[in-house]
């Protein structure tokens, strides 16, 4: 099939919930792609910024085959010895205790929030609230949505997860406002990406943790 004839197809059969490019991709290599008509695209998007290695890079490619001929999943009730030996580089790289694995950074998101409402619930007294970045965006997953800082995309959901209140970025003095005796964690991108690819300044990340 052509462009166009995949186009109709998905047009119909897949749900429109984001805007998509009438292009239909078929393959990829380094930064190039080509639809299903063969026209070369430079794709400036990188999957939202995700394959910074570009398209089929051959050691992720060699890697992922021979993973793959091995075994990919078994299911979180077992280690797999694979992930445990990234889970000790990332523990000594990072200086963290341990991590977590997902599959999404939505789903990163909804468990740093599950684990910051917890930490409130069970070694602050009940404390729930979150505060978070005006213009950020954290995930489409329901906590997430609510902890982005965007009123566009949560007017169609309401009521929103409460317990979310929402600061000026790179204002301390509204952050400061913002906590309170109910807080128990923020969340902030350090680079604010969809509020302008605005990187946060060293004075307020100092000032606010």
């Amino acid at each position: 099939m052509d462009n166009n004839a995949y186009l109709k197809i998905g047009q119909q059969a897949m749900m429109k919930n984001v805007g998509r490019l009438p292009v239909v991709i078929s393959r990829g290599e380094g930064s190039r792609v080509w639809d299903a008509d063969d026209k070369e695209y430079i794709d400036f998007l990188m999957g939202i910024s995700v394959n910074n290695f570009g398209y089929c890079n051959p050691e992720i490619t060699v890697a992922l085959t021979k993973q793959a001929e091995k075994i990919i999943h078994v299911s979180n009730y077992f280690y797999l010895e694979e992930q445990v030996r990234l889970a000790e580089q990332l523990v000594k790289l990072s200086g963290f205790d341990a991590v977590f694995f997902s599959n999404s950074g939505a789903e990163a998101n909804e468990a740093a929030l599950k684990l910051a409402r917890k930490h409130g619930k069970v070694k602050l007294g009940g404390k729930y609230q979150i505060v978070t970045a005006k213009g950020s965006f954290h995930g489409r997953t329901f906590g997430a949505l609510s902890a982005t800082g965007q009123p566009k995309y949560q007017e169609s959901f309401q009521p929103i997860v409460p317990g979310f209140s929402y600061a000026d970025y790179n204002d301390l003095g509204s952050w400061q406002a913002a906590i309170n005796d109910q807080t128990c964690a923020v969340l902030l991108e350090l680079v604010l990406g969809e509020g302008g690819v605005i990187p946060a300044t060293h004075d307020f990340v100092k000032g606010l943790f």
